[in-house]
């Protein structure tokens, strides 16, 4: 018996596990990363109207994508959304990379908590 795990948007199959059956889904890293290119492109241009980071250029046709070594080559180091923009699939390790830089943005919003209700999510 083994589980199936499947991407609920591109119908891929993302990987199985031993010990289940049937079917689960989940979101593939590509399909991650695509639902979030419109909200960190409409940060990158607010950090570029504050004078800080590079041009809006998350996964625009600028990017330069290495899959055999699962990386996207990227020039703007100083990008908050640096750690996961190389990333394919980014991991653990680059979520926390990018939480420090956002937090160093703006130091008054927690990034490691969800907001409550009536403080939401700076846009």
């Amino acid at each position: 018996m083994s589980l199936t795990i499947v991407c609920f948007e591109c119908k891929r199959v993302v990987g199985v596990k031993a010990g289940g059956d049937g079917v689960t889904h989940t979101i593939c890293g590509k399909c991650l990363r695509k639902s979030l290119q419109p909200i960190i492109l409409r940060e990158q241009a607010r950090e570029q109207q504050e004078g800080r980071g590079s041009w809006p250029c998350y996964m625009t046709p600028t990017c330069i994508i290495d899959p055999d070594r699962q990386l996207v080559h990227c020039t703007q180091k100083d990008c908050s959304f640096f750690p996961i923009c190389t990333r394919l699939n980014p991991g653990p390790e680059d979520l926390v990379e990018l939480q420090a830089r956002l937090a160093k943005r703006n130091p008054t919003v927690h990034y490691t908590q969800a907001p409550p209700e009536e403080n939401p999510i700076p846009r």
